[in-house]
């Protein structure tokens, strides 16, 4: 141990036992810097981050269902439902194709067409 350590110890934020290394160090071990992050993580930030989950997710499912049909074609809307989609999650909506919205989610998103819909990929800009 050195003697720096001895003479003025440091203990992690979250558990108090005595640290040994880099004098920066906040933590003893990954454990509890991610349990000090996530009971420190304010309401506000709680709430984005679920909601940018539930987007990543409902990206992941277009990802997934685009897949399923070659271009053009559609999908039931039930597909997106049984798989997990949250319809009033998404990131913006496009103008309209051929007179229908882009409901987008990122880089994806769906064009509506009766009860079905299409799957596009959309093309965002540098």
């Amino acid at each position: 141990m050195r003697l720096s350590t001895l003479m003025n110890p440091r203990t992690c934020l979250l558990c108090h036992s005595l640290l040994e290394g880099r004098r920066d160090k906040k933590f003893c071990d990954d454990y509890c810097r991610n349990i000090h992050y996530h009971q420190n993580l304010g309401a506000g930030d709680l709430k984005v981050k679920r909601i940018h989950d539930v987007l990543r997710k409902n990206r992941k499912i277009l990802v997934e269902c685009r897949k399923l049909v070659v271009d053009g074609q559609t999908l039931p809307f039930e597909s997106l439902e049984q798989r997990g989609y949250q319809f009033k999650y998404l990131t913006h909506i496009e103008g309209a194709r051929e007179g229908h919205p882009t409901y987008c989610c990122f880089d994806m998103g769906y064009i509506i067409r009766g009860q079905s819909v299409e799957i596009v990929q959309i093309k965002i800009p540098d």
